[in-house]
C-alpha cells in the first residue's frame, strides 16, 4: 500500500507585517508557523538583513499560535549568522514559542 499525505492540510501560511522604525526594521510574525509555510518568513528576514542597512531587526512572535520543530530550526538557522553582531532579535514571543525554543537549543540564538 502507497499513497502520500498532504502535511499541508488547513494550515495558512503566517502574515508577516513588516515596519520600519528609527535605525530599525520590526517583523511580525501572525498565525502557524509550520515547516511548509516557514519559507516567506525566512526569505523576508535574509532579504531585509541584506536590503537594509538597519542596525536591528526585531522579531515579535507574541501572535504565532503554532510552531512545529522545523519552523524552529529554520528560524535558528536564520539567527545564526547574527549570533556575534547582535542584529537580529526575537523581542517578543509566546510561551509557546519559548518552549520550543528550550526543547531544541534555540533560546541562545534569539536572546
Amino acid at each position: 500500500m502507497s499513497g502520500s499525505v498532504d502535511l499541508t492540510s488547513g494550515a495558512q501560511a503566517p502574515t508577516l507585517d513588516v515596519e520600519m522604525f528609527d535605525g530599525g526594521v520590526r517583523v511580525a510574525v501572525v498565525g502557524e508557523l509550520r515547516r511548509f509555510g516557514t519559507d516567506e518568513l525566512v526569505s523576508t528576514l535574509r532579504m531585509l538583513s541584506s536590503r537594509y542597512d538597519a542596525d536591528q531587526i526585531d522579531i515579535d512572535l507574541t501572535e504565532v499560535t503554532f510552531v512545529d520543530v522545523w519552523a524552529a530550526m529554520a528560524m535558528q538557522e536564520v539567527a545564526r549568522p547574527f549570533r556575534s553582531t547582535g542584529r537580529l532579535r526575537v523581542r517578543r514571543r509566546s510561551r509557546l514559542v519559548d518552549a520550543l525554543l528550550d526543547l531544541t537549543g534555540g533560546r541562545e540564538l534569539v536572546d
